[in-house]
């Protein structure tokens, strides 16, 4: 997780194996809209995704937005089987 700009920017695998330590420690969101960079993603699965919802609920109660780019073809159709495809377009 890096933050460029007003862009944080995820890279690596989004997996059940490794996802548990950013539930415990989800990113402070900006009032604005936060965009979070999928595009390094080599690996997700549905704890991926749950993360992913979860950061969007958290932005939420912090008066914010966040809104996923670069969303690898494998999220959208995750997405798509959950009824969460509005989510990455």
């Amino acid at each position: 997780m890096l933050m460029e700009g007003d862009t944080l920017m995820l890279s690596g695998s989004l997996t059940s194996k490794t996802v548990s330590k950013l539930f415990s420690h989800p990113p402070q969101f900006e009032p604005a809209v936060q965009l979070v960079d999928l595009n390094e993603v080599v690996s997700i699965d549905s704890a991926g995704l749950a993360l992913l919802v979860h950061w969007s609920h958290e932005a939420e109660k912090q008066q914010s937005a966040v809104k996923f780019i670069n969303t690898p073809q494998k999220l959208k159709e995750l997405a798509v089987i959950c009824s969460l495809g509005e989510m990455f377009v």
